[in-house]
């Protein structure tokens, strides 16, 4: 299914941040769309926004190195995938 990431201001959709926040985006996606994230604090306020209190949660200890790191992988990855 391809879905529609961006709109033409060059921020999110609501259905891309629907789906980031369901867990629904593919391994290809999710990698855009939290790039993007990290960059625009637009969206960022945005998606951040979009949680109830009691969707929040406590997380791991060790939970947002890990996670940073396995994005930072990820973006290594393809660029040294695209020097090739």
């Amino acid at each position: 299914m391809k879905i529609k990431l961006f709109n033409e201001k060059g921020h999110l959709t609501v259905e891309a941040m629907s789906m980031l926040k369901n867990g629904e985006l593919n391994e290809k996606n999710l990698i855009l769309t939290l790039e993007h994230i990290e960059k625009c604090s637009i969206c960022a306020g945005k998606f951040a926004g979009s949680f109830e209190e009691e969707e929040l949660v406590e997380t791991p200890l060790g939970f947002e190195e890990t996670l940073e790191s396995k994005i930072e992988n990820k973006i290594e990855n393809k660029k040294y995938k695209s020097k090739k």
